[in-house]
């Protein structure tokens, strides 16, 4: 077909034109966008000299529809809000916006005007959209309009040469939303948090934060894993070897940029690994869930109660959690007695909660308010 243009207000989504170049090139430069699209190293005029006719001819044959989101009074770039046309009548969305227009709803707007455009006049029966798992933003974006996550594809797409992993979706007709889905206030206070680094936090002892683990970490971990104590209360391989500490790192950081289970490694006064603590985070947006163990050379300090009262606070106040739990299993004393002195509340035994060396065992379980937390911290 003939590129169309839409106008929705304030935002006109149209072709691109040859006075585009700077601000396309400017864009295409950011680093945030250079991080979650397929942009190249580098974009140059001759590069748009290719471009511009490439997605004119794109959209007479029907292959990819591409539109420069603009102001429509001052035609501005804000944004590319496009579809890659597959089989069976699905369309896939991508989109990005400059740095002028982020944080005032553009490309979320954009998006609306495209879909509808998708469903009403190109004949689409499935609109689908990805992103490299991390982008936490643009999850969030395709969730408030209502896309249905799917799951995630492992190595789907060549990122510059790299296989890269993505997170997919779905909307069919009727399914663009209007309102937020329930949760969203909590989704998005995640998504601001997760696309940074992970932080340090500070805890209650100054000479005790908990950090990003370091690759330098993996002696202390393989120490900590064979310990008897540790074998006793926690499922981690045994014989435990350098290899599974290295590939327990991998995990530890997929957990960050997936915003599954953020783990932090307990570092003391020298910045030595001293234990670990996590906080799991699932489908129930309200909870969290909490684990740790201690280093044999960091025990009996009080570090660990230091460490869940600092976890339970980011929990409640940046991750926007309502409820903490955590489980031991039933005689693990000394797990139980930091979770007590943390403020936790014992809420009884969860039989046969989990599998421990192919056994069934019973769980305690506890809880911390997010109440019971203000309450405390404003003492």
């Amino acid at each position: 077909m003939e590129p169309v243009t839409l106008v929705a207000a304030d935002i006109t989504l149209r072709p691109a034109k040859d006075t585009d170049y700077p601000a396309f090139a400017a864009a295409l430069a950011d680093r945030d966008i250079f991080r979650w699209t397929l942009a190249p190293e580098m974009f140059n005029e001759d590069s748009w000299a290719v471009y511009l006719p490439t997605t004119h001819k794109q959209w007479i044959r029907d292959s990819v529809y591409r539109w420069c989101v603009v102001d429509t009074d001052s035609d501005e770039l804000l944004g590319m809000v496009g579809f890659l046309v597959h089989r069976h009548e699905t369309l896939e969305i991508v989109y990005w916006s400059t740095r002028a227009g982020r944080g005032k709803g553009i490309v979320e707007r954009a998006c609306r005007v495209a879909i509808s455009w998708a469903f009403d006049a190109a004949g689409a029966r499935r609109v689908s959209w990805d992103a490299i798992i991390g982008n936490q933003y643009s999850r969030l974006l395709a969730r408030k309009l209502g896309f249905t996550m799917t799951g995630k594809s492992r190595a789907a797409l060549d990122q510059r040469g790299t296989r890269v992993d993505l997170w997919t979706g779905e909307m069919l007709p009727g399914e663009l939303s209007d309102e937020p889905p329930p949760g969203y206030a909590t989704m998005r206070a995640r998504a601001v948090a997760l696309m940074e680094e992970q932080p340090v936090l500070k805890t209650e002892r100054p000479e005790l934060t908990l950090r990003p683990f370091a690759d330098d970490d993996v002696d202390d971990i393989v120490a900590v894993s064979r310990d008897p104590e540790s074998v006793r209360w926690i499922t981690v391989p045994t014989p435990y070897t350098r290899e599974h500490a290295e590939g327990f790192l991998r995990i530890v950081r997929a957990g960050w940029t997936e915003g599954t289970n953020l783990i932090f490694a307990l570092s003391d006064a020298d910045g030595r690994y001293s234990g670990s603590i996590d906080l799991r985070l699932g489908a129930d947006l309200r909870t969290g869930e909490v684990g740790y163990a201690a280093a044999p050379w960091a025990r009996g300090k009080g570090y660990m109660t230091s460490a869940l009262k600092a976890i339970s606070a980011y929990a409640f106040e940046v991750m926007a959690c309502e409820r903490v739990v955590w489980k031991a299993y039933v005689g693990n004393e000394a797990s139980r007695r930091v979770a007590e002195k943390a403020g936790f509340t014992m809420e009884g035994t969860l039989r046969a909660d989990q599998i421990h060396r192919g056994e069934p065992r019973d769980c305690w379980v506890a809880s911390l308010l997010k109440a019971e937390y203000l309450e405390g911290k404003a003492k």
